[in-house]
C-alpha cells in the first residue's frame, strides 16, 4: 500500500490536525506561507479513474513540534477502488530548515535518488516522487497507483527541483555533523544553563520532562536524532509518537536526564505509563544504560 511509503505525511497531518491543537487552541496563521500556498493549486482530473478530490491548507506563525515547518497542503485525487494519489507540500520560512528537513526525509529507505524527464528528483519505492525547491518548499507525491506522468509535470511546473544542485553542493562539502571530530555536542533539553548534550555513539536520545508542576504537571516529550541531528520537542503526545512510529522494532533508545530529581518528576501515573507502553508496543528498547547529565554545581549558585 502507498500510504505506507507517506508514513511522513501521517507525521505531519498529526502535526498539524485540529487534535494536535487542542490542548493550546489554533496557531496564528504565517502570512508569507498563506501567500505561498495560495500560489499552489492543481484542481483539475487527470483521468476518468483519478478526480481530484482535496485540498487543504494550514500554516503555523510557530511551530514547537518541528521548528521551521510553518506551513503544510495536502491536495488528493481519488478513482477506484484503492486508486488514490496524495501530494503533500511543506513550507518553510528558513532555507536551513527546509534543508534539515531534507535530509531526514530523504534518509529513508525507500527514498533512492533517481530522474524524471530529465529532471532529479527522489523516487520514494516504486510509487512517488519527492523533491525540493531548495529555498522554501519540499514536495511529495505518491500514490496507487504511482502519479501519472502528466501529474508530475504539472507539480515541476509549479515548484521545480534544485535536487541535483543540492546534491552536489553535499559531496563537496559533507555537513561539519557528519565528522564527529568537527561537530559540536547536540543540545537535547537545557536546566538553566547547564545543556543535555547527545553523547557520541548515540543514534536517538528520548526524554520525559514535567513542564509544569506537581499542582498542574505538563508532559513534554523529546527525541534527539543523532545523524541529522534533529530535535523533536513537543507537548502532544500523539505527535510524539508518530515521529517515532517509523523506527524499525529493535531500534535502541537512550534516555536523558538528569542527577538528583527526575526530568519527570510530578507528571501523573497515567503519563508515565502511557509513554513507556508506547515503546513497548512499537517495538522499541529503552537502553538500560541511562545518560544523566549533573547540574547540582550550577544549582547551586
Amino acid at each position: 500500500m502507498h500510504t505506507k511509503l507517506l508514513t511522513i505525511l501521517g507525521t505531519l497531518s498529526v502535526l498539524f490536525s485540529t487534535g494536535a491543537f487542542a490542548q493550546q487552541g489554533m496557531p496564528a496563521t504565517h502570512p508569507q506561507a498563506e501567500k505561498a500556498m495560495a500560489k499552489i493549486v492543481l484542481k483539475k482530473d487527470f483521468s476518468n479513474n483519478l478526480k481530484f478530490h482535496s485540498r487543504k491548507v494550514v500554516t503555523m506563525l510557530k511551530n514547537d513540534g518541528a521548528p521551521g515547518l510553518n506551513g503544510l497542503l495536502f491536495m488528493k485525487w481519488k478513482g477506484g477502488p484503492g486508486n488514490s494519489v496524495t501530494a503533500s507540500v511543506q513550507w518553510f520560512e528558513k532555507k536551513d530548515d527546509l534543508l534539515n528537513f531534507y535530509t531526514l526525509a530523504t534518509k529513508r529507505k525507500d527514498h533512492q535518488l533517481g530522474g524524471f524527464d530529465g529532471t532529479t528528483l527522489w523516487k520514494i519505492s516504486e510509487n512517488g516522487y519527492s523533491w525540493t525547491d531548495g529555498e522554501h518548499f519540499l514536495v511529495s507525491l505518491a500514490g496507487s497507483p504511482p502519479p501519472p506522468e502528466r501529474m508530475v509535470k504539472d507539480w515541476l511546473a509549479m515548484i521545480g527541483s534544485k535536487v541535483a544542485e543540492i546534491e552536489k553542493e553535499a559531496e563537496k562539502n559533507p555537513a561539519p555533523a557528519e565528522n564527529a571530530k568537527e561537530a559540536k555536542p547536540l543540545i537535547i533539553y537545557r536546566m538553566g544553563e547547564v545543556p543535555i548534550e547527545m553523547r557520541e555513539g548515540d543514534a536517538f536520545g528520548i526524554m520525559l520532562v514535567n513542564d509544569g508542576s506537581e499542582e498542574d504537571p505538563v508532559p513534554r516529550y523529546i527525541i534527539a536524532v543523532a545523524k541529522t541531528r534533529i530535535v523533536i520537542d513537543t507537548k502532544n503526545f500523539e505527535l510524539f509518537k508518530a515521529m517515532i512510529k517509523p523506527l524499525p522494532k529493535g531500534t535502541i533508545m537512550f534516555e536523558y536526564g538528569s542527577c538528583s530529581v527526575p526530568r519527570s518528576w510530578g507528571l501523573k501515573e497515567e503519563h508515565v505509563k502511557a509513554y513507556y507502553t508506547m515503546f513497548k508496543e512499537l517495538g522499541l528498547v529503552i537502553s538500560e544504560k541511562p545518560r544523566t547529565t549533573c547540574y547540582c554545581k550550577s544549582h547551586k549558585k
